[in-house]
């Protein structure tokens, strides 16, 4: 629904940020094993206030009030609906202070919301580049694991295996003897 003050025109019009499917909540992907980043900020996070304060500031340039305001004249939570017309001159700077106040919201939404939006952007960009550079050490890695197998000389790797095995043999034979030797041997 729109004002009732005025019954019709732009100053009637209500505005908020509806949403849709997938803009309200937060999606995230899976990067690497237990990271996942989000890969969006919910549009209400960061319109809301803005445009909440563009509602207002529109009717008071069109010379209408808009409630709710605090005990002070100041807009303060979401516009309801409601509101008077100014009555001009006596209104005048009462009309330019909640142009004023208007401009301010619309300042403080960007600094705590849209600044704030862009900040977790750029945070994200930077956890996504970090795992980018992560992931292509781990695959340079790899590669260059699988190309010294690849690459390996099959007699030199039997005689290593052989060496290896004639190694363990022995090992196993002076472990036997020790573990075989009892009180009895020395007597």
């Amino acid at each position: 629904g729109g004002y009732t003050v005025p019954a019709t025109g732009s100053a009637n019009t209500r505005y908020a940020y509806t949403g849709g499917d997938g803009t309200d909540g937060v999606n995230t992907v899976k990067v690497t094993d237990g990271i996942s980043i989000a890969i969006n900020t919910p549009g209400n996070q960061v319109f809301d206030t803005a445009i909440e304060a563009l509602e207002r500031l529109g009717r008071a340039l069109s010379g209408y009030r808009t409630t709710p305001v605090d005990a002070n004249g100041i807009p303060n939570g979401t516009p309801d609906g409601g509101g008077t017309a100014f009555v001009f001159p006596q209104d005048f700077h009462e009309q330019t202070q909640d142009i004023l106040e208007t401009m301010a919201l619309i300042d403080t939404a960007k600094v705590t919301e849209v600044t704030a939006a862009r900040t977790s952007v750029a945070a994200r960009l930077t956890r996504l580049d970090a795992a980018g550079k992560t992931l292509n050490d781990l695959s340079f890695n790899v590669k260059e694991v699988l190309a010294s197998l690849q690459d390996s000389d099959i007699f030199a790797a039997a005689t290593d295996l052989t060496q290896a095995q004639t190694i363990l043999e022995a090992s196993l034979s002076v472990t036997g003897r020790l573990l075989g030797t009892t009180i009895l041997d020395y007597i």
